[in-house]
């Protein structure tokens, strides 16, 4: 019976990774570096906001060494090429407010802490409706994939 559950779970999750990457093949990017700045024009020079790792951005145009992106919110920013990887990683990004992280799958695990709105995480898993992640700052948590965004 496990056999069977960890078999259907892994099923599930390759499912998932399958479609996303048939549905957004190059177009979605995200931060390698523990920071990088968005700019609103291809250059280094004017106004920039710095974003942390993992934030997922979906590629819009590129302009020589930099890419056009989109936060999940719809804003438009230039990021340069050496700060962002192309579809290396399954992303999501918090919707909500605050999001409460536990150290497994379920609010019956200890809670790790909880994260803020927009924050991004590397995927790792995905189990019976609760994502497994990294966070910008390292952390490995759990939270439930209705609270998040996958890119």
């Amino acid at each position: 019976m496990l056999k069977k559950l960890l078999l259907l779970g892994l099923l599930s999750f390759s499912s998932l990774v399958t479609v996303l990457a048939n549905e957004y093949p190059t177009q979605t990017r995200c931060v390698l570096s523990e920071r990088a700045q968005l700019y609103l024009a291809p250059s280094d020079k004017g106004m920039a906001w710095p974003t942390p790792r993992y934030t997922p951005l979906r590629h819009v145009d590129t302009n020589a060494d930099w890419h056009l992106v989109e936060d999940f919110e719809g804003d438009r920013f230039w990021v340069h090429n050496q700060y962002v990887t192309d579809n290396g990683f399954l992303i999501c990004g918090v919707l909500k407010t605050m999001v409460t992280a536990y150290s497994g799958p379920g609010p019956d695990h200890e809670l790790v802490g909880t994260l803020p709105a927009l924050m991004g995480l590397r995927i790792v898993e995905y189990t019976s409706g609760w994502i497994h992640g990294v966070s910008s700052d390292d952390r490995e948590v759990w939270v439930p994939e209705a609270t998040v965004k996958i890119f």
